[in-house]
């Protein structure tokens, strides 16, 4: 079982002590945070370090402060002492004797008698010396604990062993001495006391064995308690408590009389005690209060029996009530009684008895209101509230604290006269309240760092109301220095309170200029104002006035720089936001001064460039220049090397880039690369302010029409930069720039090819290139300017490279090198096949080759528009336009070659008329048809465009349907017109003449049809002709059939009226069919060969009813080619000249 140690009153008094001095200067050691970290750390929690019973037990029996050794020295009392005292010597003498006789009469007779003899007087004589030992030690210790001793003294240690010697020759020599149960008890008693001591096991055992042969043995021996007491004590010092409490009991039952009694019954309550027979303990010690008499040398064992009822009512649940009882009817001390019940307190809180302890110390309370001791009371109450963990009770404790303790309070009034309690009071007020704060605080911090947002800013507020009240309730605090600066930095960084932060921390720095915290209060107030700003609107949410470095480009930089900025005045809130800049500057310039302070706080200070430019850009963006430039000049002349330094030369480069003073702008760039301070911008961004300085200056000599000094100027940043090729290109870009502009034209295409040829990896180079191009155009120079625009293809990432390689072809058509145009055009699709207008310049590639005409070129135009065809599988519109070219170039080519052969034919005088072969139908065919099958897909892509782009590709692809559906259709009246009826009169021949005609007849119809499905006006008026043409074609052949041998002149009449009565009907049905068709050429506005040869046709069957065929209403003088309905380019513009790319052409005629 484990000891418990109780503290006196004196320690726990000692410990509240060290609380008032070590609590308070631990206060003192918390670090503090700054602007920029403001996590506070977690003061220590205030009040005693009190017992804990789990920590202060050794393992070994709980026992009280009283041995047998304490209860035989209340014996020694001072009459004893001089008695024994005066024996002394006699027993030294006594001894002599005895000792002398025996070395003279080694048989003395009587030898037993005198052993014995001998160790009485040693037993004695070693017990007065221990006893006067024991109490010049505690003497010497009393003067330790005082001060006046500085070496701690050592308990003495008694020595039986002359004694033992002696006691142990009479049991050795003469076992039957008459007084042999008293010998057994010294040398019991010795050997146990000796061997505890030494810790001499062996020893000890045979003193245990003399006192139970004693006791066995010598039943009716007068030591027979004495010893009973020895064994109770060894049996209880080695935890054998049943033993211990049977030897205790012997006493108590059987030796009532006993000197040893007393004791024996407060040893038997310990034994209780330890068993945790609590009920039993208390009632063995009040059977000792009672039985011990008050009479000298028993006051103190007394006392400890009521002191160790104290610890053990500590043990019971609820026990105080009766323990105050029980002292109010043993004495009528009240002082006494509720010294005990304090320590009684003090122990329920060192046992966890939390309950107890806060009933008792409120009694305590409830009492004595106004006493001194509720300071340390109220102190406990909050240490049980602490200890458990209940930080709801800790937190109404404190405020409990708080309302006791106020200044205008109870209690205060009742001690106004003693300031060492109220100090007391303050400072137990002061440090808990503190001690809240700060825990809300470091909670809240803990929250933040878990992303608990809501927790964080509710334990914000907390922690700065108690910062408030701290502050109001304490203002000449040595902390509230500290809490000053906690309170604003809540305010400002989690709470956003700026107002109240800005009036802490300007009260920060009013509380000590020199303070630890001044130049993060000056900072504090200036950015407080920042927000303040930011809240009416004044600034933008962003680094509080922090600079970031942000590279702009040259573009950018020169916008910036033309950005007009008016004068206008400072808000009051900026002119408060300004004045906090000051005040930084002036107290910390100030503090600088001081030699020692700088040496102690060397980087304090280092914002003094930043806050500077804080104010100075403050004015700058109001355009008060004058204020601002002051400002910047002396954070260069403050310090050359800092980054603001740099930032303020910026600033100024701006502020003379504004006022166009391009010198100062050189100047002060020159400057900060002179000092090497490139914190802010670097030698390379610094050097590209000079370079548009001298860029700028000579573009503004250059306005002013001095083209001579613009082109010197420039020409210094050229050789100034030469190793910049970035800036010497622009540069000399510039100067070919002011040449033109100067209409030094040879000198500026010198200059332009310059440029590409120094600088053909820098950006200046395609635009020197391409300008060369367009120069050269302006001069209508177009060979010089196409090979310039054909240069761009060096530069192919370049934006403008795909227009200029476009224009070079382009150029190249219009002075009818169509070759040369084709080839440049392959090169832009070498170099950007996968661009959107891939497709078009593909296309553009097979217009010229038809533009060329001859045959090799036209064959290779059929199958380039094929290969569009595979190459561009989704460009749908273009794919009909194209199959329907392929095939018509191949229909001409056929057409040209039957000319040919019908030319021979002629020739040779055949008498048969001459039939065209058209070699080719088959392939053009399946071309046309390959269109026709595209025009659906054509429709559904054109259905998703909007505007012109759709009404152009929407006709685009109508017309070259219409076109394939046509020629389609011409194939099969060809076929109607190559077949003939047979003069005969076999009707199955004739039938089948007939029939075949009819078929062919109605085939080629139902295609013209087709091709007004398609709604283009040209082709409608063709097919509408052609289908009237297929009834006169007919007709007329009707009319010519040849009238069979043999018939005679009646049945030749007949044979023929019956075929006129036949082709009547269809010559009339061919004259509504090429009335209409001219009809439609009237609606549609379409007056082609079509149109003119339908007149013509129509006056053949009815001369009455149509004008001539030359009329202009029939006249095909309006047509336009058809590709002209998709033209890719008609002008391309260079400046003020037009080139014409395309011109009207008449339609073919075979049309």
């Amino acid at each position: 079982m484990r000891k418990i140690v109780v503290f006196s009153e004196e320690v726990l008094l000692m410990m509240r002590w060290l609380f008032v001095v070590l609590g308070c200067s631990a206060m003192l050691a918390i670090p503090v945070s700054a602007l920029a970290q403001t996590t506070p750390k977690r003061m220590e929690t205030p009040g005693k370090k009190r017992a804990s019973r789990d920590k202060e037990t050794s393992g070994k029996l709980k026992s009280g402060g009283f041995d047998l050794k304490n209860f035989e020295q209340t014996m020694f009392n001072s009459e004893q002492k001089a008695v024994l005292e005066k024996i002394f010597g006699q027993r030294k003498t006594i001894i002599q004797k005895l000792e002398t006789l025996l070395r003279n009469r080694p048989l003395y007779p009587r030898k037993a008698e005198v052993y014995f003899r001998l160790g009485e007087e040693h037993w004695e004589v070693a017990k007065y010396q221990f006893l006067k030992a024991v109490g010049k030690f505690d003497a010497e210790l009393t003067a330790f604990d005082n001060g006046t001793l500085t070496i701690k003294p050592q308990h003495p240690i008694q020595d039986y062993s002359s004694a033992l010697s002696y006691y142990r020759k009479v049991i050795q020599q003469f076992p039957d001495y008459a007084r042999i149960d008293e010998v057994m008890y010294y040398l019991g008693r010795g050997a146990l006391e000796q061997g505890k001591e030494n810790k001499d096991r062996a020893l000890v055992k045979e003193g245990v064995t003399y006192f139970q042969k004693l006791v066995q043995n010598y039943p009716r021996s007068k030591f027979i308690a004495e010893s009973h007491l020895a064994l109770g004590e060894h049996f209880f010092d080695t935890d054998s408590l049943y033993y211990a409490k049977t030897n205790y009991e012997k006493i108590i039952n059987n030796f009532p009389k006993s000197p040893m009694y007393n004791y024996a019954l407060y040893k038997l309550g310990w034994v209780y005690f330890n068993l945790r027979e609590f009920r039993r303990t208390v009632e063995t010690f009040q059977n000792v209060v009672k039985k011990v008499s008050a009479r000298a040398g028993q006051v103190s064992f007394r006392e400890q029996a009521l002191n160790d009822l104290v610890k053990t009512w500590a043990e019971m649940d609820d026990s105080w009530r009766e323990a105050l009882s029980y002292f109010k009817t043993v004495t009528k001390d009240e002082k006494a009684i509720y010294k005990r019940m304090e320590k009684l307190a003090d122990l329920y809180v060192g046992y966890d008895k939390d309950k107890e302890a806060v009933e008792l110390v409120n009694h305590f309370i409830e009492r004595t209101p106004l006493d001194r001791k509720v300071i340390s009371w109220l102190e406990l109450l909050l240490d049980v509230r602490r200890k458990v963990n209940d930080f709801g009770k800790v937190e109404d404790e404190i405020r409990r604290i708080l309302g006791y303790f106020q200044p205008d309070g109870r209690y205060f009034s009742a001690h106004k006269t003693n300031s060492d309690i109220i100090d007391e009071a303050t400072r137990l007020a002061e440090t808990n309240l503190l001690w809240l704060a700060n825990h809300w605080h470091v909670e809240a911090e803990k929250a933040e760092k878990y992303k608990k947002r809501k927790v964080a800013d509710e334990l914000y507020a907390k922690a700065a109301a108690d910062y408030k009240i701290f502050l109001a309730r304490f203002p000449q605090s040595k902390h509230s220095y500290l809490i000053r600066f906690y309170y604003a930095e809540i305010n400002y960084i989690k709470t956003h309170n700026y107002e109240i932060a800005l009036e802490q921390y300007q009260k920060v720095i009013n509380e000590d200029k020199k303070g630890k915290f001044i130049e993060d209060a000056a900072l504090g107030v200036i950015y407080s104002s920042y927000e303040i700003m930011v809240k009416k609107g004044l600034r933008k949410k962003g680094s509080r006035g922090k600079v970031t470095v942000k590279k702009l480009s040259e573009k950018e930089i020169r916008k910036r720089e033309h950005k007009k900025i008016e004068r206008s005045e400072l808000h009051s809130l900026e002119k408060s936001y300004v004045a906090a800049a000051d005040q930084y500057v002036d107290l910390l310039l100030g503090l600088r001064k001081d030699a020692e302070w700088k040496r102690k706080n060397p980087k304090r200070g280092a914002q003094i460039p930043e806050i500077m430019y804080m104010a100075a850009e403050t004015f700058y963006r109001h355009g008060q220049f004058r204020d601002a430039v002051k400002r910047l000049n002396k954070i260069f002349e403050f310090d050359a090397n800092h980054k603001y330094a740099a930032v303020a030369v910026v600033t100024l480069v701006q502020a003379y880039a504004r006022l166009r003073r391009w010198e100062k702008v050189e100047l002060w760039a020159r400057a900060l690369i002179k000092k090497r301070n490139f914190k802010y911008k670097s030698k390379k961004e610094l050097g590209r302010y000079i370079a548009i300085a001298i860029s700028e200056n000579a573009g503004d000599l250059s306005k002013m029409q001095k083209h001579d000094e613009a082109i010197k100027e420039s020409m210094r940043l050229v050789k100034e930069f030469r190793g910049s090729k970035e800036l010497a290109s622009k540069a000399l870009m510039n100067v070919a720039v002011m040449y033109e502009r100067a209409k030094r034209i040879k000198d500026a295409v010198r200059t332009y090819e310059r440029v590409v040829r120094d600088y053909k990896s820098q950006g200046v180079a395609s635009e020197a290139q391409f300008i060369i191009g367009l120069i050269y155009e302006n001069q209508t120079r177009f060979e010089e300017a196409a090979d310039a625009f054909m240069k761009m293809g060096k530069f192919k990432k370049k934006k403008q490279a795909p227009d200029a390689i476009r224009y070079a072809a382009l150029i190249r058509e219009a002075q009818k090198d169509y070759k040369g145009s084709i080839k440049a055009f392959q090169k832009w699709l070498k170099l950007w096949p996968k661009k959107d207008l891939a497709a078009t310049v593909f296309f553009r590639i097979g217009l010229l080759y038809e533009r060329i005409g001859d045959k090799r070129a036209l064959k290779s135009a059929i199958k380039h528009y094929q290969k569009f065809a595979k190459k561009f599988p989704e460009r749908y519109v273009m794919k009909v336009e194209a199959y329907a070219r392929a095939a018509d170039i191949m229909r001409k080519m056929d057409k040209a070659d039957d000319k040919k052969s019908e030319a021979k034919w002629i020739a040779k005088k055949r008498k048969t008329p001459y039939r065209p072969r058209m070699r080719n139908r088959k392939k053009i065919s399946a071309l046309f048809e390959k269109g026709l099958a595209e025009f659906p897909k054509a429709m559904n892509q054109v259905m998703t465009l909007r505007g012109k782009d759709k009404i152009a590709k929407h006709a685009t692809a109508k017309n070259y349907a219409a076109q394939a559906s046509y020629w389609l259709a011409d194939y099969v009246f060809h076929d109607f017109d190559n077949a003939k009826i047979p003069g005969t009169l076999k009707p199955k021949i004739l039938k089948k003449g007939l029939v075949d005609k009819a078929e062919l007849h109605q085939t080629a119809e139902k295609a013209f049809d087709k091709v007004l499905t398609f709604k283009s006006a040209d082709w409608i008026a063709c097919a509408a002709f052609r289908s009237g043409l297929l009834y006169y074609n007919f007709a007329e052949e009707l009319f010519q059939v040849p009238i069979p041998f043999g018939l005679t002149p009646e049945q030749e009449d007949e044979y023929r009226a019956i075929l006129e009565e036949m082709g009547a009907p269809i010559q009339e049905k061919a004259l509504i069919l090429l009335k209409a068709a001219i009809d439609v050429a009237h609606l549609k506005g379409v007056y082609n060969q079509c149109s003119k040869e339908a007149g013509a046709y129509a006056m053949k069957v009815n001369p009455e009813a149509f004008p001539i065929a030359n009329e202009d209403q029939v006249k095909p003088n309006h047509t336009n080619d058809t590709l002209l309905s998709a033209n890719f380019i008609r002008t391309l513009r260079r400046g003020n000249t037009a080139v014409d790319m395309l011109k009207k052409t008449t339609k073919d005629t075979d049309k």
